[in-house]
């Protein structure tokens, strides 16, 4: 399992890879979007065969729309809580333009494209208020900002340590003020944001690890899936625990 989500009226997504590795390019046979009855844990319906290769992060908006990326394809995919397709945001590019993206995670300077439709490996979405935010991600550092339709409106962030840099950006929630939290992973710090990209807090802390993922609870109370010391998937400390930040982001437990 990659991700999980919970509907307005209750149900559960889980958003999991049949098995598949990390970033492989083999489309899934199986579906990936699986929704289950929250008291009793059993399948309501499922669907995505044939759409991903690997799915990473599933959040539902206010409409109860599901939003999924997929850090392969490099699209983020929309669907209905029934299941039906209602877009993709995202342009197709080729081994040259990936290349380019993945040497830029060294080589930060380097110019690759200009074209904001383009993803590179995008982590997360978090959708309020008729603004999109998808953190993006692996390759890109930034959070880009869409409409509900997916026209591309804005976008923020840097490769760097310095506040409103990020060295990927992993999970992104919205707080109920519009203010956007994002889970800065490589860095071990949540940061927030105003709706339009304006940096507020840097929240860091040897609790808090290498943030995997943030949820937003009752009270703007943060949520940190803390992934532990490891900055990538070898070496350091993989804890996966939960830590909780007051609205100050200190560590309350």
């Amino acid at each position: 399992g990659s991700g999980v989500a919970v509907t307005g009226s209750g149900e559960v997504l889980l958003l999991h890879r049949g098995g598949g590795a990390f970033a492989t390019d083999r489309m899934m046979d199986v579906d990936p979007v699986v929704m289950l009855d929250a008291g009793t844990g059993e399948v309501v319906r499922s669907w995505g065969a044939g759409m991903f290769a690997s799915p990473h992060g599933v959040s539902v908006d206010g409409r109860g729309l599901v939003w999924v990326t997929d850090v392969t394809t490099n699209r983020v995919t929309v669907f209905t809580g029934e299941g039906r397709l209602e877009r993709t945001i995202g342009h197709d590019y080729g081994f040259g333009l990936d290349t380019c993206l993945a040497v830029r995670n060294t080589l930060t300077n380097l110019r690759c494209t200009g074209d904001p439709y383009i993803f590179a490996r995008p982590t997360d979405v978090a959708a309020g208020a008729g603004r999109v935010y998808v953190s993006d991600g692996y390759r890109n550092s930034r959070v880009g900002v869409f409409d509900d339709s997916g026209r591309f409106t804005g976008a923020w962030g840097e490769s760097g340590g310095h506040d409103g840099a990020f060295s990927i950006p992993h999970g992104i929630a919205l707080r109920g003020n519009g203010d956007v939290v994002v889970a800065d992973r490589r860095n071990a710090r949540v940061q927030v944001f105003s709706a339009d990209g304006g940096h507020l807090a840097t929240h860091s802390s040897a609790a808090i690890g290498r943030p995997y993922d943030v949820a937003v609870g009752p009270g703007d109370v943060l949520y940190v899936l803390d992934g532990g010391d490891a900055l990538d998937e070898e070496g350091g400390r993989h804890r996966g625990h939960v830590v909780t930040l007051a609205g100050d982001g200190s560590v309350t437990r």
